[in-house]
C-alpha cells in the first residue's frame, strides 16, 4: 500500500468557479468586417500591447521549450501564481467576428466576469474584459 506523502509539488490549485457563459449566441453579435487591423490589450499594470488581428493570438504564460510560443505572455503579471495556464486562451477573427476560445485551462477564462466553457467560441466586443485565472486584461479596438 502506498505511503501518503506530504509533498504537494504536483498539486493543482483550482480557484473559485463561476457559472458558465452561453456560447457564441450573444444578442450583441459584432457586425461582420467591423474588426480593426490592430487590437489593443491593456495589461494589469496599465501598459498597452498592440497586435494585428489577422493572426491567431495565444494568451498564456512562458512556455516550456517543447511548447508552442504564446503571443501574450502573462508570466510577468504573476501568471503562474494567479492560475494562468501555459496555453490558456486563443483569440482570432472567425467569420467576421473576434472570438475567444478557452483552451481547456485549469482555472478558466471569464469574459466580462462570465465563465467561458472550454473549447467553445465566444464573441469579443470592443471594451471586453478577459480574465484568465486571476489576471484580467481589457481588450479595445481603438487605442
Amino acid at each position: 500500500m502506498p505511503v501518503y506523502r506530504e509533498d504537494k509539488s504536483d498539486v493543482i490549485t483550482i480557484l473559485g468557479r463561476k457559472e458558465l457563459r452561453p456560447a457564441l449566441d450573444d444578442t450583441k453579435r459584432p457586425i461582420p468586417d467591423s474588426i480593426p487591423e490592430t487590437l489593443y490589450f491593456f495589461m494589469p499594470d496599465g501598459t498597452r500591447m498592440a497586435l494585428p488581428s489577422d493572426k491567431e493570438i495565444i494568451i498564456g504564460r512562458r512556455p516550456r521549450p517543447e511548447d508552442p510560443p504564446v503571443t501574450i505572455d502573462l508570466e510577468n503579471y504573476q501568471g503562474h501564481e494567479l492560475g494562468v495556464s501555459r496555453q490558456h486562451a486563443l483569440l482570432k477573427v472567425f467569420k467576421g467576428a473576434l472570438i475567444l476560445v478557452d483552451l481547456d485551462s485549469v482555472n478558466g477564462t471569464y469574459v466580462n466576469e462570465q465563465r467561458a466553457m472550454p473549447l467553445k467560441r465566444y464573441a469579443i466586443l470592443d471594451g471586453s474584459s478577459i480574465r484568465l485565472g486571476g489576471v484580467t486584461i481589457k481588450m479595445r479596438f481603438n487605442p
